[in-house]
């Protein structure tokens, strides 16, 4: 899976924020199928529904 435009918007649309790690290598290509995902400042059932809602995303095709 390549976390490109296509597929962010596909999960934004979820109300995820993602950041591919692409965004912030210097050696670009090498983490095209990495996301970074914050959730220090969310409690644990946030975390569970965003998880729920990003396998949603990632599940249908787009």
């Amino acid at each position: 899976m390549i976390f490109d435009h296509a597929l962010m918007n596909q999960i934004m649309q979820k109300g995820i924020r993602v950041t591919p790690v692409e965004h912030h290598c210097i050696r670009k290509g090498e983490h095209v199928n990495k996301a970074l995902l914050g959730y220090g400042h969310l409690e644990p059932d946030d975390i569970r529904k965003g998880i729920a809602l990003l396998h949603d995303g990632l599940s249908k095709p787009f």
